[in-house]
């Protein structure tokens, strides 16, 4: 019996963080209110690289400062974060290398909503914006040849 009562518990504790939206709530709000978020590109070179965390949750309208953290172990990679229009993603990289390397691989238009700089492995940028109303956004990275490997999904409630 004494079994029983600790396992369900940890089953209430498991549900509540499901039902919660797990862990894409990673940001913390400022004394003057923006919203700090810090996303990592994690990996051991172009096989394995990965947004960390691959969700976000924001509240619409809302002063954000991302950090984008370039935590690759291999030394030849560069990242950026950029927010696009959802669903746009191969569009916005196609338009990004015709952009080039000057303008960090981000191309100008509508679909681009924010972008961070060109980070090398161990450094980070950041870019400062306010989310758009509502919606679903993802977040990209436009270096050559990270797309589609680089995505995540931003929610905005």
């Amino acid at each position: 019996m004494q079994q029983r009562l600790r396992i369900i518990p940890l089953f209430t504790l498991l549900i509540l963080a499901i039902a919660c939206g797990g862990s894409d709530k990673t940001w913390q709000k400022d004394a003057n209110g923006v919203y700090q978020v810090e996303v990592k590109v994690l990996g051991s070179g172009m096989s394995d690289m990965r947004f960390e965390p691959a969700r976000l949750t924001l509240p619409a309208q809302s002063k954000v400062k991302l950090t984008l953290n370039n935590a690759m172990k291999s030394t030849d990679i560069y990242q950026n974060w950029v927010l696009v229009n959802m669903g746009t993603g191969q569009e916005v990289v196609n338009d990004a290398i015709a952009a080039g390397s000057n303008n960090n691989y981000v191309p100008s238009g509508r679909n681009v909503i924010a972008a961070t700089e060109l980070a090398a492995s161990g450094s980070s940028v950041s870019v400062e914006f306010t989310t758009p109303a509502s919606g679903s956004f993802n977040y990209i990275s436009t270096y050559p040849g990270n797309f589609p490997k680089l995505i995540g999904k931003l929610s905005i409630e």
